[in-house]
């Protein structure tokens, strides 16, 4: 998904001024999301694959993930990383650095219960007496 700058679009600026600007120093290509669900719980856990190239010199991977999950690992071209920083829900690793124009990939493998917030937002969770189990809907 290309970052276009086109006037209209730099006129929506203000919407999106909280992502960190090392979102632009690549070009996604392919994402595969891997997470798991249940029906009792609104706990994910689970990875994404992002493949991508540089549009520039990149050293420092920046991608977007609620603070409520916990980032177990992150391997990008195959090394594990373990040190980032967080900036509300950005997050930023120093990596190896890659060329412009150079391909790419980084797996993110993370877990936690989002609450309210982020992919799983529109669940809720409680007991059900009739069926003598916990729900989630």
């Amino acid at each position: 998904c290309a970052h276009a700058h086109s006037r209209w679009v730099n006129s929506l600026d203000h919407l999106y001024d909280w992502q960190s600007k090392f979102l632009d120093h690549y070009d996604v290509t392919f994402y595969f999301l891997d997470i798991e669900v249940s029906g009792s719980s609104t706990f994910v856990s689970g990875k994404v694959t992002i493949e991508a190239i540089a549009m520039q010199d990149l050293d420092t991977l920046a991608f977007e993930l609620i603070d409520a999950h916990t980032i177990d690992s992150i391997v990008f071209n195959g090394k594990i990383y373990t040190n980032y920083t967080r900036q509300g829900d950005n997050v930023l690793v120093d990596v190896e650095p890659v060329t412009g124009d150079s391909h790419f990939s980084f797996t993110v493998y993370y877990n936690g219960d989002p609450g309210d917030t982020g992919f799983l937002s529109g669940l809720s969770k409680a007991y059900n007496e009739k069926y003598e189990t916990h729900v989630a809907w």
